[in-house]
């Protein structure tokens, strides 16, 4: 499968996109930038680390799982489809909330 196929299938349907966050709709038209999602993925710790959150926190928590979703499947795929080596590696048994505090570290 050559490239571009890949690229435009990943762009269509697989690429991550905020759902939840107040910002979305400016963030799909735009793009979001990395302090917008360590903003979110802020949130994920704090609720990791048993804080409550509010319904727009909450929300954030979902838009930062969505991104690292859609990264971790977009990896699988790239390296499913290109025969190609991963493009990140994480620990064997590294479960989600450590992978979520690598990236906001």
């Amino acid at each position: 499968m050559s490239k571009n196929l890949f690229l435009t299938i990943f762009l269509f349907l697989g690429a991550p996109q905020p759902m939840f966050s107040q910002a979305s709709e400016k963030a799909i038209i735009e793009g979001i930038d990395g302090n917008a999602l360590l903003a979110e993925c802020t949130q994920v710790i704090r609720l990791l680390d048993g804080e409550s959150l509010t319904e727009v926190q909450t929300c954030l928590v979902s838009s930062c799982l969505g991104y690292m979703e859609g990264f971790s499947d977009a990896q699988l795929w790239y390296v499913a489809l290109m025969d190609a080596d991963p493009i990140y590696c994480s620990p064997k048994g590294a479960k989600f909330g450590q992978l979520v505090r690598v990236i906001v570290k």
